[in-house]
């Protein structure tokens, strides 16, 4: 991961959290143009949330993982489902 990739991650967060803050979701995610798998870490950040945090949710079943050449990817569009579900 770049640190262009850090940049569209963490702009993808700031707009996450302004809408929550504002009580407003968007229709449709924005497609922030990076990659849509990603790895424990990298959802991590997406998510605001400590590695180990992300690893309790799929471990307990709450997060889906892809597993490709054995490595756990985690695919953006489940932790925005996620976000959604969650979000009361």
């Amino acid at each position: 991961m770049n640190d262009n990739d850090l940049n569209r991650l963490a702009d993808r967060v700031i707009e996450k959290m302004a809408s929550r803050l504002a009580g407003t979701q968007p229709a449709e995610p924005a497609d922030s143009g990076g990659p849509r798998l990603m790895n424990v870490a990298a959802a991590a950040v997406y998510m605001g949330r400590s590695t180990s945090a992300i690893q309790h949710l799929v471990k307990r079943g709450s997060l889906p993982v892809v597993k490709l050449d054995n490595k756990i990817q985690i695919d953006k569009r489940a932790l925005d489902k996620l976000i959604a579900e969650s979000t009361q």
